[in-house]
């Protein structure tokens, strides 16, 4: 998908000026991770707080959210894979 860029802080990023525009499902993906319900005012029930998940004893639980909120955003999900040190994601927008 291509949409407006962001960098690292989750500002939006320019380039010579202009706003800089390019792929973003990755992008889209740390957002919907990092966003908690009630985060999106027009869209409340996105986002999967994946900072709730830090102390939790079973982090695979979190596996069938993660795949619930990608398909909800249009994504097509083949694989979700979630341990304590990393979440691995592949997926694409229709």
């Amino acid at each position: 998908m291509q949409d407006l860029l962001l960098d690292e802080d989750y500002d939006i990023t320019t380039e010579d000026g202009d706003l800089a525009v390019g792929t973003t499902d990755y992008q889209h993906q740390a957002l919907i991770l990092k966003s908690s319900r009630g985060e999106w005012k027009q869209h409340p029930g996105l986002g999967v707080g994946l900072g709730d998940m830090v102390n939790d004893e079973r982090p695979e639980r979190w596996k069938s959210e993660i795949i619930d909120q990608m398909e909800a955003d249009n994504m097509i999900v083949r694989e979700v894979d979630v341990t304590r040190e990393r979440v691995v994601i592949d997926a694409e927008y229709r």
